[in-house]
Order: C-alpha cells, then sequence, then structure tokens
C-alpha cells in the first residue's frame, strides 16, 4: 500500500476534496502545555494506547503522561547521569528503553520503574533507538559514528553487530521488517538489506536530524538542516519529492510523520510551530504556534483516516510537552 491514494507522485487534485482533506489538520492548536520537566524536552513518543506518552528531557529523567487529564503518572530517573536524547517503548507497553547524553542503554520496567537491565557498547553518546517489528531485537545510533544491534532476548548485554559505515554521528534510525534505515550527519540516508547484507547510500546533501518511513515501508522522509523534508522513493532509489519554505530544522533535532488521513505531511520547527504540507502539491497547508521555543521532538498519538481527528504530543526546548488536537 502507498502512503496515499495519489501514489505519493504529484497530481491533479480536486479542490473540494483537498478542502475536506485539509480541514481538521487546519483546525489543530495545542490544547495543553504538561509541564514537570526541569530543562529542554529532547524527546516525546507514544505508547501503545490513545492517551499516554512518554517524554525525556535534560534533567535526565522520564515522565509517563496521561494526555487526556494532562497528569504526570510516574517519573523514571536514576538512570541516566546526563540528557535523555530518544526512547522506544515496547508493543505491550510493559518496558521501554532510553538513550542519551551518556552510554548505556537503559531497559525499563514501566509499571515499577525498576531499571531491568543497561546495553554497554556505545564510546560516546547514544542519540537514537528503535526496536524491530518483533520487540526482541534493538538498534541504536550514536555520536561516535557507529549503528549497533542488540538482541534483547540473549543474555550477553553487548551488541550483536556494529555499523562502521559512517564519517560522523549517526542521528536517526528506522527498523523494517527487513530493512535498517539511518540518517546521519554526514549527510548520507543508508539503507541496510537485511536479508541480503547489501547497503544502499544516497547523499541528500545536508545533515540529517530527523527520519519517518511510511508507506509499508516504501518510502523515507527526512528532514535536513538545510530546512527541507525530503520524500525519498526506496524502490526508485531517488528523491521524489522536497518540501521546505515555512519550516526552520536548520540547528536541531527534528521530527517528521504523515497525517492519520495520508494527506499532508507535517514537521517540527524551531520558530515553536508544527508545519503542514500537502503531500502531492507540496504547498504549506497550515502552520501552527504552540511552544515558545523550538519544537525538536513530535508523534502522533492517536488519529483517524477521514481526517476528522488528529491527536499530536510535542516535546520542546521550552521544558513543557505540548498535547495538540482538532
Amino acid at each position: 500500500m502507498k502512503p496515499h491514494a495519489y501514489d505519493v507522485m504529484p497530481a491533479p487534485v480536486n479542490k473540494h476534496v483537498e478542502q475536506v482533506l485539509h480541514k481538521a489538520h487546519k483546525s489543530i492548536k495545542m490544547k495543553s502545555a504538561l509541564s514537570g520537566h526541569e530543562g529542554p524536552v529532547f524527546v516525546v513518543r507514544k505508547c501503545h494506547t490513545k492517551e499516554y506518552c512518554l517524554s525525556g528531557a535534560s534533567d535526565r529523567q522520564i515522565k509517563l503522561w496521561n494526555i487526556t487529564t494532562g497528569s504526570c503518572l510516574k517519573t523514571y530517573e536514576k538512570g541516566h547521569n546526563h540528557e535523555v536524547f530518544d526512547i522506544a517503548v515496547c508493543d505491550d507497553n510493559k518496558q521501554f528503553v532510553s538513550c542519551g547524553g551518556d552510554k548505556p542503554i537503559i531497559l525499563w520496567d514501566v509499571f515499577t520503574a525498576n531499571i531491568i537491565r543497561k546495553f554497554m557498547g556505545h564510546d560516546q553518546q547514544v542519540n537514537c533507538l528503535c526496536y524491530n517489528k518483533f520487540y526482541n531485537v534493538l538498534v541504536s545510533g550514536s555520536y561516535d559514528s557507529t549503528c549497533k544491534i542488540w538482541d534483547l532476548e540473549a543474555r550477553n548485554s553487548r551488541p550483536i553487530q556494529t555499523l562502521f559505515d559512517f564519517q560522523d554521528s549517526v542521528t536517526n534510525v528506522c527498523v523494517t521488517s527487513d530493512q535498517i534505515i539511518c540518517g546521519s550527519v554526514d549527510e548520507n540516508l543508508r539503507i541496510y538489506d537485511i536479508r541480503f547484507g547489501k547497503l544502499k547510500t544516497h547523499n541528500v546533501g545536508a545533515p540529517i536530524n530527523g527520519l519517518y518511513a511510511c508507506g509499508d515501508d516504501d518510502y523515507v522522509f527526512c528532514t535536513t538542516t538545510d530546512n527541507k523534508i525530503i520524500l525519498y522513493d526506496k524502490a526508485e532509489e531517488k528523491i521524489i519529492s522536497e518540501y521546505s519554505g515555512d519550516h526552520e530544522t536548520s540547528e536541531f533535532n527534528a521530527s517528521v510523520r504523515v497525517t492519520s488521513d495520508n494527506s499532508s505531511v507535517v514537521t517540527t520547527s524551531e520558530d515553536g510551530a508544527i508545519v503542514f504540507y500537502d503531500l502531492v502539491t507540496k504547498k504549506m497547508v497550515n502552520k501552527v504556534f504552540g511552544h515558545e521555543k523550538p519544537i525538536v521532538s513530535m508523534d502522533i498519538i492517536n488519529g483517524t483516516k477521514d481526517g476528522s481527528e488528529e491527536v499530536m504530543v510535542t516535546g520542546s526546548l521550552d521544558g513543557t510537552v505540548g498535547v495538540w488536537s482538532t
């Protein structure tokens, strides 16, 4: 299945259809700002239930939020010695992993807030994490210019494989059913084929600071430090669309997603806004301000395929978690 019936490539769009698709996105706004962290929030991640999310910040803490009530349900601390950069949640919501400015990757028990296990192997800060679809393998990317693969079912807490192909920090990683996709400061998008042990590399012209795979993993969206969103077709091995002009992603990490109705690409922006671009026409259809400082992380919690509802969370350098909805 493609990311949209338009098959991603530009095509004539019926104006009425376009207005219906973007109606919900034009009414979205930040409904609440959740406070509790003592410093910039670097990551927000949805749980596999509609009303919960996790956040990680410079205060070395991770917090579990009920976004409906706005209450912090639990704080996970005394694990990291530096800021928290990324979180990945297991599908049963019982465990999650985190990484940050220190070297360990930590596996947590959601309910007890206890540390289950620490994974050691990176030489410098760990920037990003992603589970495979079975949640028994974890992939991490680091400032040490490596990507490491971890077997979560093994007794050994060392990586089972290390990828050394990077020339600079690995900023983002995404795992599909048969591929590991990595973004790096060295400006290259790397796609590792797990089945055949092959690597394909595409230079996107600027450091990559955000990554998202969609459309049954046929396509990859990258945000870059030259304020662009790039849509890469893996089968064609080329860039097929670019979105720019209304967002800023030049200095910090960014997030990019496709809305639940598959009509828009949405990204964070360093001016405190989230920005929606029409997937096909590439025009900006909405820009909504909410945070006082740059937004550096975002996730879509819940949405409907007809576009009537969209619930999102954002993490900002202003120290709050934003809850957005239509």
